[in-house]
């Protein structure tokens, strides 16, 4: 079974200038690449997240989720389950990618272009609750680019993130979501904010993700440090 749910937001744009958001073929791919992130070995509770399958067999999400795990499942909205191999981890972007089954969800490529002040689009958060899947699809809003001055994962180094503010209603475990403008994907979900209502930050995906040759050189497991505590 499938439950679907619609957060929405406003838009600041003036008159006259409304921002094109992204048609429906791109709300339907980004519901069909969407998957559930679901990692064991941190502690006596999973690490719960969500990600975006963006080329054949291979799935973006936040490296917080995997970091330090011993065994990651990730769902796609139809409900079909593979186990996930971390093959790219970067613990100061908060992003990291798995290999799963290739038939698991239908891939969304990524666009070149960064996301742009005043663009809407859409982010998807699946969860798997006792076999029903549960589907979240919130509108956004690009309020403006950013360079996000943070910690790595671990709260030890600080560092910046290339990204971008937005307008959207997210909740608890729905980090990882990708971000999807017209034209595909441009990011993915990092935090909401602790200080603004239905305010989130997204970061841009690595250039490395962003080439479909580099992506498919992504094939073998990599260390994901230790747990996020």
């Amino acid at each position: 079974a499938v439950v679907f749910g619609l957060a929405g937001c406003g838009s600041d744009a003036p008159a006259g200038e409304e921002p094109e958001p992204a048609g429906t073929a791109d709300g339907q791919a980004a519901v069909l690449a969407a998957v559930d992130v679901r990692a064991s070995g941190c502690g006596p509770n999973l690490d719960l997240g969500a990600g975006s399958v963006v080329d054949e067999g291979l799935v973006v999400t936040v490296a917080h989720v995997v970091a330090g795990t011993d065994a990651v499942q990730v769902v796609d909205t139809q409900g079909n389950g593979s186990a996930g191999t971390v093959v790219w981890f970067d613990p100061d972007n908060d992003v990291a990618a798995l290999r799963v089954d290739p038939e698991l969800g239908l891939p969304l490529p990524p666009r070149d272009e960064l996301a742009a002040s005043g663009e809407l689009g859409v982010l998807v958060a699946p969860r798997e609750v006792d076999g029903e899947m549960s589907i979240d699809v919130a509108e956004i809003e690009v309020l403006r680019p950013a360079r996000i001055l943070t910690t790595d994962i671990y709260r030890e180094a600080d560092v910046t993130r290339d990204g971008f503010e937005m307008e959207a209603d997210v909740r608890e475990g729905d980090s990882g979501a990708m971000v999807v403008l017209p034209g595909g994907g441009v990011g993915i979900l990092w935090a909401r904010s602790n200080e603004r209502p239905e305010r989130a930050w997204g970061v841009n995906l690595p250039n490395e993700l962003l080439d479909p040759d580099t992506r498919a050189t992504l094939t073998d497991p990599v260390d994901t440090g230790r747990c996020d505590d």
